[in-house]
């Protein structure tokens, strides 16, 4: 009997701090306004890492959700609210809520700073059919 095939993805991301703090210094303030929502830069008050965690899980959320930064998906479309401890809370607008609704799916966010580099991986959580696994 084979197993039953999970609808359950994972993506994962790891950002350079200091090459996402050379890009963000040489781009105007509208640059970040496309990386970035409102919380986000309210959260990037405090240091480009916690931007790096922001743009680690939007990445990582694209890839878990198998699209990438495609046509009509923007980087503002993944809010992400971190806490003192840096965990993610993720909110989604435009195509990518609308494909994790038509999934029935939810997300889960973990985020770490790794010495000058912020990781990201995000989980994808499908309901599973009825007698599946």
């Amino acid at each position: 009997m084979k197993a039953p095939r999970s609808r359950d993805s994972i993506g994962c991301d790891v950002v350079s701090i200091p090459r996402l703090a050379r890009v963000l210094g040489r781009n105007p303030p509208a640059f970040r306004d496309e990386l970035f929502t409102q919380v986000e830069h309210r959260a990037g008050h405090a240091g480009v890492e916690e931007l790096a965690l922001c743009f680690a899980v939007k990445e990582a959320t694209l890839k878990a959700l198998g699209t990438g930064f495609i046509a009509g998906i923007k980087a503002t479309d993944i809010e992400v609210r971190l806490d003192e401890r840096n965990t993610a809370e993720v909110t989604l607008y435009g195509a990518p809520a609308a494909l994790v609704r038509a999934r029935g799916a939810t997300l889960q966010a973990e985020t770490a700073l790794c010495g000058d580099h912020a990781t990201a991986v995000v989980h994808l959580l499908s309901p599973h059919p009825r007698g599946g696994a």
